[in-house]
């Protein structure tokens, strides 16, 4: 049985956007990160690598949106000042008005 982990990272390449959107918003509705810790640790490395790219932001915003509500404090203490600083990021890439929308939803 494959984790919830490695079939968001297969989704993320081999999936569509509207494809990732509707697992995130499985995950959001079933919780899981919030009962499954290591899965939220690896989602939230997952989240960090995508959003240090320009080209899989959005990816990496839609899954810090959902992560953000289901990780321990810990983690969101952790990475808080990396996450404003990439949405902020996400914030002026007038090339997507996607990514815009999101990076205001996750600040």
């Amino acid at each position: 049985m494959s984790s919830t982990v490695e079939l968001l990272e297969s989704i993320i390449k081999f999936g569509g956007h509207q494809q990732l959107v509707r697992f995130l918003n499985s995950c959001d509705e079933s919780r899981v990160f919030t009962t499954e810790v290591d899965e939220a640790k690896t989602a939230v490395a997952v989240a960090n690598r995508l959003l240090n790219e320009n080209s899989s932001r959005r990816d990496g915003l839609l899954v810090l949106k959902s992560l953000l509500g289901q990780i321990p404090s810990e983690s969101l203490q952790a990475n808080l000042f990396q996450w404003l600083q990439q949405a902020l990021k996400g914030l002026s890439q007038k090339e997507s008005s996607t990514t815009v929308i999101i990076a205001a939803e996750v600040i």
